[in-house]
C-alpha cells in the first residue's frame, strides 16, 4: 500500500519517538543463587514515519488525508466524483496501517523453542522449533526476519518470520547472548561474552563486517537507531561500552553498579535506564554526556527493563524478589510494586494498549499487566523457562 501527497496527522502527543531494542538476560554469578546459565532480549525502530511512505505503519493510530483541496491535480480527475466529497476520510483513524504481525516472540531456554504469542488474543498461536536454547531474539522490521542468539552453538539463527522457518546459520563469537539491529543500517550486533567482543553483521549477506572488542562479558546490548550508537553491558567489569555505529569505535566507558544486565533509554528524558543484578539497584545514565545522574534501589536480582514513553514510567523486573518496580520518570522514584510469576525476567510494555509482557523463569509463563491498574489481567502458559522476548508491534517509541 502506497499513498501519494497525502498529510499525516498524528496527535499532539505524538513526538515521532523511536522505541529501541530492549534486552533482558541473566547471567549468574553468586554462589548462593540458581544457576538457570541462559539470557534474553525484544526490539526497535520502523522506517519512515511519512504516510506517503509504503511502509507506514502503526499501531498507532495515524489520521491520513490524502486528496486534500490543495493538490492542484485533483480538478482534472473527473472520474473519481466521490473523492472531493470525502477530503478527511472519516474511516482512516479507526485504521491502523500494519505491517507486521500482532505477535510478540518468547525464547523458552530449556525447552529450545520460541512461542509465539498472538498480542490481539493473548494466547499462544504458534512454536518454532531449534536445535539449541535460544537467548537474545531481535526483528528487523525491513525484512521481517527474526535473529535468534543460540550460545550452545556459537551461532545466530535467522528465522523468516513469514514462514517460521531458519533460512539462514550465522558463526559469530563465543558465547552470544544478544542479538539487536539497527533497522536504518541493516546491521546486526552480537554481543559474545565467550570472547569478550561484539560482531557486526550485514543483513544483508549475513556476512560478519567487524568485530569490536569490549570490557570483559559483555552480555546486554541497545541500539539507538537515531544516534547510531550501540550500548553494551559488560557484566564482570561493571561498566557500559558506548559504540559509535558510524566507525565501530568505542566512543566512551561508563561506570555503573555490580553486574550490569539490561538497560533502555526513556526518549522523554534521553537517559539510558541500567538494572545492576549485583547491586540491587538501577543506574541511570545522561546519554547526552554519558554520565551517571543517579541510583534507585529496587527489588532483588533485577534484570528486564522497559520504559512506557506516554506514561513516562519505567519498568524493572527483579527476579528473585518475583515483582515489578514502577518507576516515574520525572522524579526516578518508585511508585509502585507489582507481584507477578516466579523469576521475573524479560519484561515488554506496549504504550497503546497500556499492557506490559514479563516472561516468568520458573513459572513457564508469561503475565500481562494492565499498567493504568498495575495489575496483572492474565498468565498465558508457554515453554520451559522463557527469557527474552520480542515484538514489532510498537517499536515506535
Amino acid at each position: 500500500m502506497s499513498f501519494n501527497n497525502c498529510n499525516n496527522h498524528r496527535p499532539d502527543n505524538d513526538s515521532r519517538r523511536p522505541y529501541y531494542d530492549r534486552d533482558d538476560d541473566y547471567s549468574n554469578s553468586g554462589s548462593n543463587r540458581p544457576n538457570y546459565n541462559q539470557h534474553r532480549p525484544p526490539f526497535f525502530d520502523l522506517c519512515g514515519y511519512d504516510c506517503c511512505d509504503p511502509c507506514c505503519r502503526g499501531p498507532r493510530v495515524y489520521y491520513i488525508e490524502c486528496m486534500s483541496p490543495t493538490q492542484p491535480t485533483q480538478p482534472t480527475q473527473p472520474t473519481q466524483p466521490t473523492e472531493p466529497t470525502q477530503p478527511t476520510q472519516p474511516t482512516q483513524p479507526t485504521q491502523p496501517v500494519f505491517a507486521c504481525p500482532p505477535n510478540i516472540y518468547i525464547g523458552n531456554s530449556l525447552s529450545n523453542n520460541i512461542s509465539i504469542i498472538n498480542t490481539n488474543t493473548n494466547t499462544v498461536t504458534s512454536t518454532i522449533s531449534l536445535a539449541n536454547p535460544p537467548l537474545g531474539i531481535s526483528w528487523n522490521p525491513n525484512t521481517n526476519l527474526l535473529y535468534v542468539a543460540t550460545p550452545a552453538s556459537n551461532t545466530l539463527e535467522v528465522i523468516d518470520a513469514n514462514t517460521n522457518k531458519i533460512v539462514a546459520t550465522i558463526p559469530v563469537g563465543i558465547t552470544p547472548g544478544m542479538a539487536k539491529v539497527n533497522p536504518n543500517t541493516n546491521l546486526i550486533y552480537v554481543p559474545n561474552s565467550g570472547s569478550d567482543n561484539v560482531s557486526v553483521i550485514n543483513g544483508s549477506t549475513n556476512q560478519i563486517i567487524a568485530t569490536i572488542p569490549v570490557s570483559t562479558y559483555p552480555h546486554g546490548l541497545l541500539v539507538n537507531p537515531n544516534t547510531n550508537l550501540i550500548y553494551v553491558s559488560n557484566l564482570t567489569s561493571h561498566n557500559i561500552s558506548v559504540i559509535s555505529g558510524a566507525t565501530n569505535q568505542i566512543i566512551a566507558t561508563v561506570a555503573v553498579g555490580s553486574v550490569p544486565l539490561n538497560f533502555e533509554i526513556n526518549t522523554n528524558t534521553n537517559l539510558l535506564y541500567v538494572a545492576n543484578r549485583g547491586s540491587d539497584n538501577v543506574s541511570y545514565i545522561d546519554t547526552a554526556t554519558n554520565q551517571i545522574v543517579g541510583t534507585i534501589p529496587v527489588g532483588e536480582y533485577p534484570t528486564g527493563v522497559d520504559v512506557d514513553p506516554n506514561s513516562n514510567m519505567i519498568y524493572i523486573s527483579n527476579l528473585e524478589s518475583g515483582n515489578i518496580s514502577v518507576i516515574y520518570g520525572p522524579t526516578n522514584t518508585i511508585v509502585d510494586t507489582i507481584p507477578v510469576g516466579s523469576s521475573p525476567y524479560g519484561i515488554d510494555v506496549n504504550p497503546y494498549t497500556r499492557l506490559a509482557y514479563i516472561t516468568n523463569l520458573r513459572d513457564n509463563s508469561v503475565s500481562v499487566i494492565d499498567t493504568s491498574t498495575n495489575k496483572v489481567v492474565k498468565t498465558i502458559p508457554v515453554g520451559s523457562s522463557p527469557m527474552y522476548l520480542s515484538t514489532c508491534m510498537w517499536t515506535d517509541k
